[in-house]
Protein backbone atom coordinates (compact mmCIF):
# COMPACT_ATOMS: atom_id res chain seq x y z
CA UNK A 1 0.00 0.00 0.00
CA UNK A 2 2.90 2.05 0.92
CA UNK A 3 3.99 1.90 -2.89
CA UNK A 4 0.70 2.75 -4.11
CA UNK A 5 0.60 5.83 -1.91
CA UNK A 6 3.68 7.10 -3.22
CA UNK A 7 3.43 6.49 -6.87
CA UNK A 8 -0.30 8.20 -6.91
CA UNK A 9 0.69 11.64 -5.21
CA UNK A 10 3.27 13.80 -6.89
CA UNK A 11 6.13 16.17 -5.04
CA UNK A 12 4.11 18.50 -3.38
CA UNK A 13 1.42 15.61 -2.32
CA UNK A 14 -0.87 16.44 -4.89
CA UNK A 15 -2.94 13.53 -6.16
CA UNK A 16 -1.68 12.20 -9.81
CA UNK A 17 -2.26 9.01 -11.46
CA UNK A 18 0.05 6.06 -11.66
CA UNK A 19 1.32 6.81 -15.04
CA UNK A 20 1.71 10.53 -14.65
CA UNK A 21 3.85 9.98 -11.35
CA UNK A 22 6.07 7.30 -12.86
CA UNK A 23 6.62 9.77 -16.10
CA UNK A 24 7.65 12.46 -13.97
CA UNK A 25 9.97 10.24 -12.05
CA UNK A 26 11.40 9.21 -15.42
CA UNK A 27 11.65 12.41 -16.28
CA UNK A 28 14.12 13.53 -13.62
CA UNK A 29 16.05 10.59 -13.48
CA UNK A 30 17.94 10.43 -16.68
CA UNK A 31 17.95 7.22 -18.49
CA UNK A 32 21.48 5.57 -17.83
CA UNK A 33 20.34 6.01 -13.64
CA UNK A 34 19.17 2.90 -11.96
CA UNK A 35 16.31 4.79 -10.66
CA UNK A 36 15.30 5.20 -14.13
CA UNK A 37 16.50 2.00 -14.81
CA UNK A 38 14.68 -0.09 -12.01
CA UNK A 39 11.38 2.29 -12.30
CA UNK A 40 10.97 0.93 -15.90
CA UNK A 41 11.77 -2.77 -15.50
CA UNK A 42 9.07 -2.95 -12.39
CA UNK A 43 6.69 -0.29 -14.21
CA UNK A 44 4.05 -3.53 -15.37
CA UNK A 45 4.28 -4.92 -11.43
CA UNK A 46 3.88 -1.48 -9.86
CA UNK A 47 0.80 -0.96 -12.22
CA UNK A 48 -0.90 -4.56 -10.56
CA UNK A 49 -0.49 -3.48 -7.27
CA UNK A 50 -2.23 -0.18 -7.71
CA UNK A 51 -4.80 -2.09 -9.83
CA UNK A 52 -5.05 -4.17 -6.66
CA UNK A 53 -4.35 -1.71 -3.79
CA UNK A 54 -7.58 0.44 -5.86
CA UNK A 55 -9.52 -2.84 -6.03
CA UNK A 56 -9.36 -3.40 -2.36
CA UNK A 57 -10.09 0.48 -1.14
CA UNK A 58 -13.06 -0.52 -3.38
CA UNK A 59 -14.74 -3.04 -1.43
CA UNK A 60 -17.57 -2.81 1.23
CA UNK A 61 -15.60 -5.43 3.96
CA UNK A 62 -11.82 -5.21 4.80
CA UNK A 63 -9.89 -7.62 3.44
CA UNK A 64 -8.88 -11.11 5.27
Amino acid sequence: MIAAADLTAGPQVQPMTFDARLDEILHHNPPHTPVHKAMRRARPELAAQIDRVAELLQRDEPPS
